[in-house]
């Protein structure tokens, strides 16, 4: 199984799991308000079973899990989702180590980069991560000539700055 995994440096005597555990659930949940049915339902089973979260003296890890090579979409879209989140909402997260006794040494994700980073895309009802010549989802495959013209440059614009829901709703301007 093949994983990858973003930390954030994390100081204090608080208990890290329960924290990388509330952050997650709480990243979930902004997920579910910027997906919505039916897109969320799909992305479900990924986000609470493939994403683990782990601590050492110093860090606090989110591992994304990619099982054999075929949740490569949701893996990427997992880590994008919890830096944007941690990016857009970092007065609450860091009020939640606060709060548990934990402060973070390092800082938030830079917006601009992870947006940019991001090259996800909805298209046909679902989201792919896009690349220069298609674009996949965890089990699918659509070769770039096989997009419509409009298709093609959505993608086009997603290489350049993410346009999954999360990254893409006015909604999500910070919200602390």
């Amino acid at each position: 199984m093949g994983a990858s995994g973003f930390s954030l440096d994390v100081n204090g005597d608080g208990d890290r799991v329960r924290l990388g555990s509330i952050i997650w659930e709480t990243v979930c949940d902004f997920i579910w308000g910027d997906l919505g049915e039916p897109l969320y339902t799909r992305m479900a089973e990924y986000l609470f079973e493939q994403v683990t979260c782990t601590a050492d003296d110093t860090s606090l890890t989110w591992w994304f899990g990619n099982p054999g090579g075929c949740c490569s979409r949701s893996e990427r879209a997992g880590m994008h989702w919890l830096r944007y989140f941690l990016a857009v909402d970092w007065e609450i997260f860091t009020a939640m180590g606060d709060h548990r006794g934990l402060t973070f040494a390092s800082g938030p994700p830079e917006l601009a980069a992870t947006t940019a980073e991001g090259r996800l895309v909805t298209l046909r009802g679902d989201i792919w991560s896009a690349s220069d010549d298609g674009v996949g989802g965890d089990d699918a495959w659509i070769p770039l000539e096989e997009l419509t013209v409009d298709e093609r440059a959505f993608v086009a614009k997603a290489r350049g700055e993410c346009q999954c829901p999360v990254c893409t709703s006015p909604a999500n301007t910070p919200r602390s």
